[in-house]
């Protein structure tokens, strides 16, 4: 393999790296050339296809570099979405509104989609309404989640800037800060995205989110975090999975990674970064090679308002 663990990149696994190496296929593409031979064919799709959902070896690091090319290829970035206003003080109790802007620098577009999350164990969304971008508008939200989807489209394309709508909030717990999020990675067509006309490339380039103080009471609770595997008793000397369940009082998921570290030998080491909120938080931990001793798990939550959580076990 062309490629170490040491090398890994943290971006999404998913179907984009299929693509672009059939669109490199029969050629010296060095990115999809996995097996090293000099030359991209079936060998190379065999190797990505058997790596499909492997986390935490030498495939990951593939995927992340197939992927990276995929998205240098497919978005030209010129679109932005910014939230107004970007910060503000606002009271338990006090209504506020939020309004997505877009700008299409200059391209014509057949519409956009927003995913917004926010905290829902300090807002409440009172109410969506449509911008004037587009004719055609939907939305929903999932409080106990905390996102909010927002697409907008039209028969005639639209270029220029304007709003794409206007979420009103209300403060129902204290906290500082409290961030609201566009969700966005380039070339990933599940979250925030803006669709050019005729070619429905994606071109959204950049995005503005927003942090308020949110103040007085009740105050929001905290997070807490449970080690729930290895039991603390025993470790075997090959494969070790490291999970930890982070739970939040009221329902919300506001955890966006967590970095696990593992102390031995006198100082801690670093296992990985799991950024895949959606299947748990876990880490894998080989440990050939340690000797027999007491060891200390840590788990690094940070979360969508820019807070950094720590939990230690042993």
């Amino acid at each position: 393999m062309p490629f170490t663990a040491a090398q890994k990149i943290n971006l999404p696994l998913d179907i984009l790296p299929h693509f672009y190496m059939a669109s490199v296929y029969f050629t010296t593409d060095s990115l999809a050339d996995i097996s090293g031979d000099g030359f991209v064919s079936a060998k190379d799709m065999s190797l990505l296809m058997y790596g499909w959902n492997r986390v935490g070896d030498d495939f990951a690091n593939v995927y992340g570099q197939l992927s990276q090319a995929m998205m240098a290829q497919t978005n030209t970035g010129v679109a932005t979405l910014h939230l107004s206003p970007s910060s503000g003080t606002y009271n338990v109790g006090q209504e506020f509104n939020v309004q997505i802007h877009i700008d299409t620098g200059g391209q014509s577009v057949d519409g956009a989609d927003v995913v917004l999350r926010y905290d829902p164990c300090a807002l409440e969304v009172q109410d969506i309404t449509a911008g004037d971008t587009f004719s055609g508008h939907s939305q929903s939200t999932c409080p106990e989640t905390g996102e909010i989807e927002i697409s907008g489209s039209g028969q005639a394309p639209f270029n220029g800037s304007g709003t794409l709508g206007t979420v009103r909030f209300r403060v129902v717990a204290g906290n500082t800060p409290s961030g609201l999020q566009v969700q966005f990675r380039p070339a990933n067509t599940t979250d925030s995205n803006i669709a050019e006309t005729n070619t429905n490339n994606e071109i959204l380039g950049s995005v503005g989110n927003a942090m308020f103080n949110l103040t007085g009471t009740p105050s929001r609770p905290s997070l807490s975090g449970t080690f729930t595997s290895p039991d603390g008793s025993y470790l075997t000397r090959m494969d070790n999975l490291v999970t930890l369940e982070v739970n939040d009082a009221c329902g919300g998921v506001i955890a966006e990674a967590v970095d696990f570290d593992v102390y031995y030998d006198s100082a801690w080491h670093s296992l990985e970064v799991d950024r895949n909120r959606y299947d748990g938080w876990s880490a894998g931990w080989h440990t050939a090679g340690v000797t027999d001793q007491n060891v200390s798990l840590r788990a690094v939550v940070s979360d969508t308002n820019g807070n950094v959580t720590t939990f230690i076990q042993g």
